[in-house]
Formats: structure tokens, C-alpha cells, sequence
């Protein structure tokens, strides 16, 4: 099938148009792109794969999973709690924040399974969500944080200051030890625009672009 308009489905759609709108209707269901779960595990893994042959053997890559971060006040948390400020320690986040108040998982948990999977494959060269001790045990290379995809990039954009509030973080940025990588599989031009405006200046990988109303038409 060559577009997505031509499917069962689409055409049972675009029969509430007619005329002009149905031909409006058909432009704007064909840019709509379907990605299984198939392809996005693969086109993803493949960024981990560039980015860890440019990387080499400078340290195994260490795998955050996209999330929502902390505030206090008008301050975003650090995304290891306490270390703000001096040398921090202890473990790094779960890979799936657990909410009572908010029992669903949404496409993190895809995003945290293919993470586990990869890394298990892959033994010492990945680290986890690793906290600060291990980062700083296995000499850690890039710092990859992982979504789906990226829409306003405004929760990754938190995400990376809460990396920031870190002060070894801060410290490790500095003196050129770690980079910062954000991949995903799609993002709008909008939306990456503002992960790269980030302090921590990442690299941002994606597998395709993501048209919207204004810049597809």
C-alpha cells in the first residue's frame, strides 16, 4: 500500500468529507507516518550504534530514559536527589517513575525495555540509568538520554537541567569528560530547536523528521 489514505481504515475517515475538504483531508492523513514497534526499536537502536562508534572506547554510554523531573518552587530538582551542590553519590533514578496517583506507563516503558534490552546485550560497554558512584567508577562516556518522541521538547528540556543541577555533572561538563546525547526516533523541527538551546549543548539524533500543519503544506 503506498499511502496511508488508500488503507480501510483512512477512507472510512475521509468519508465524512466531500469535495474540497475530502481532498484537504487526503493531503494532510497522508503525511501521517505509522511506526510499529518494530521499526522503532531498530531505527533507535541504530543511534545507540552511532553514537558508540564515534564514541569508541572512551567509556561505556550511559542510558536515561526520557521522564518528568522534580520542582521546587521555580527550581527544577537534580535529577540525583542532594547534589546540588559538593561530590554526589548513590544510585541513579528507576528506570519507570512509580506514581501511585498515576498507576498507567506510558511510552517510557517501551522506552525503559528497549534501554534494559540493549544494554543486557551489550554487557559492561552500557550502563543502565546508573547514579553518580557508577558513572564515576566506569569512567561513564556520553550521557544518552532516550524518547519516543519529541514534541514541544520541553520535558526533555527539564530533564537536562535536572542533569545540570548536578554539580559533579556540572563539573564532569566542564572540564570536557561527558557529552550529552538526546535521540529519539521523531521530533518536530520546533521541538528539537529547543532541546539544543539546552546549556549542556547535546547532540540530538533522530530517525526521521516530523512534519506538522505549518511546515507541511
Amino acid at each position: 500500500m503506498s499511502r496511508f489514505s488508500e488503507s480501510d481504515i483512512a477512507e472510512r475517515w475521509l468519508d465524512r468529507f466531500s469535495g474540497t475538504d475530502r481532498e484537504i483531508a487526503t493531503s494532510v492523513i497522508d503525511e501521517v507516518l505509522l511506526v510499529s514497534n518494530g521499526e522503532l526499536t531498530s531505527g533507535i537502536t541504530r543511534l545507540f550504534e552511532k553514537i558508540q562508534a564515534e564514541h569508541g572506547g572512551q567509556g561505556p554510554l550511559a542510558f536515561y530514559a526520557e521522564r518528568e523531573v522534580e520542582w521546587d518552587k521555580n527550581q527544577v530538582l537534580p535529577i540525583f536527589p542532594g547534589a546540588r551542590n559538593g561530590r554526589a553519590v548513590g544510585k541513579g533514578p528507576q528506570p519507570i517513575p512509580f506514581d501511585p496517583n498515576r498507576p498507567e506507563v506510558g511510552s517510557e516503558g517501551l522506552i525503559a525495555n528497549l534501554i534494559t534490552s540493549y544494554c543486557r546485550q551489550h554487557g559492561r560497554q552500557m550502563l543502565n540509568h546508573p547514579g553518580p558512584d557508577l558513572l564515576r567508577k566506569r569512567k561513564a562516556g556520553p550521557i544518552v538520554v532516550v524518547a519516543d518522541f519529541i514534541g514541544s521538547g520541553q520535558r526533555i528540556w527539564e530533564m537536562l537541567e535536572a542533569f545540570r543541577a548536578v554539580a559533579s555533572v556540572r563539573s564532569w561538563r566542564s572540564y570536557h569528560l561527558i557529552d550529552f546525547y538526546v535521540v529519539a526516533y521523531s521530533g518536530t523541527e520546533e521541538g528539537l530547536r529547543h532541546v539544543q538551546s539546552s546549556r549542556l549543548r547535546p547532540k540530538v539524533l533522530t530517525v526521521t523528521g516530523c512534519p506538522t500543519i505549518d511546515t507541511a503544506f
